[in-house]
C-alpha cells in the first residue's frame, strides 16, 4: 500500500477522496489548477438522485451514493446544505408511457417514485421551490425584495463515452488511479469510500467491477 497519495483535482470527488484517504492514515497531497471546487463542481445543480441511471448496477451505485450522504450529513453541518427534496417530472402524451415504465422499474428496485396527476404536480412544485428558496434566502441575506438573477453559467460535464463511471487503476501505468464520472455530487461520498478501500487493501470492491478503465482497452494490443 502506498503511504503517500497525490490527488489531482479538488472538486467534490477529489476532495472527498482526499479526505477519506487522509482519514485512513495516508499522507495526501491535493492538487488543482485553481481554487478548490472552482471548476465543474462549482456549477453543479447538486441534485442527489438515481432517477434515470441504468443499468441496474449503475443505479445501485448512485442509490448507495445518496445513502452515503445521508449518513455523512449530520457530521458535516448538514442542516446548511443537505436537502433530500426529490423532484417532479412532467410527461407529455408522447413520453407518458416511458415515465410510467420508469416509475415501475424504480419502485421495483426499491427507489422511492410514484405517479401523480397534474394538479398534485403543480402543488408540489410550487410549494417545494417557493418555500425552499425563500428559506435559503432568509437564512443568508437580508433585503432581497428586489433581487433578480444576473448570471447563468453553463459548463462542460465529465461524461464518459458509455455514460458510466471510470474508476480504477489505469492499465499499463503503475501508480495511476483514475476516477472520472457523471453524477459526481451524488457519487462522491460513496466512491470516496470505495476508492479508499481499493487503494488501502489492493482489492477493488465489487461495486467498482463494472467501471474499471480496462473496459476501454479490451481488444487493444
Amino acid at each position: 500500500m502506498a503511504s503517500h497519495c497525490v490527488v489531482v483535482g479538488a472538486g467534490i470527488l477529489g476532495a472527498a477522496v482526499a479526505a477519506r484517504l487522509a482519514a485512513a492514515g495516508l499522507r495526501v497531497t491535493l492538487l488543482d489548477q485553481d481554487q478548490p471546487g472552482r471548476a465543474t463542481s462549482r456549477w453543479s445543480f447538486a441534485w442527489f438522485n438515481s432517477n434515470d441511471k441504468g443499468p441496474r448496477p449503475y443505479h445501485d451505485l448512485n442509490h448507495a451514493g445518496i445513502r452515503a450522504w445521508a449518513e455523512l450529513a449530520p457530521d458535516l453541518d448538514g442542516d446548511a446544505w443537505y436537502r433530500p427534496v426529490g423532484h417532479v417530472e412532467l410527461a407529455t402524451a408522447s413520453t407518458a408511457a416511458e415515465l410510467e415504465a420508469r416509475v415501475e422499474r424504480l419502485t421495483g428496485w426499491g427507489y422511492p417514485a410514484r405517479l401523480v396527476d397534474a394538479a398534485e404536480a403543480a402543488a408540489l412544485e410550487l410549494r417545494r421551490w417557493a418555500g425552499e428558496l425563500l428559506r435559503r434566502a432568509r437564512r443568508t441575506v437580508r433585503g432581497l425584495d428586489d433581487a433578480r438573477v444576473v448570471e447563468l453559467k453553463v459548463c462542460a460535464r465529465p461524461l464518459p463515452a458509455d455514460g458510466q463511471s471510470i474508476v480504477g487503476r489505469l492499465p499499463g501505468t503503475p501508480g495511476v488511479y483514475v476516477a472520472v464520472t457523471h453524477s459526481g455530487v451524488t457519487l462522491a461520498a460513496h466512491l470516496a469510500d470505495l476508492i479508499t478501500t481499493d487503494l488501502t487493501t489492493g482489492t477493488p470492491p465489487a461495486p467498482l467491477t463494472p467501471y474499471t478503465p480496462a473496459r476501454f482497452s479490451s481488444g487493444i494490443e
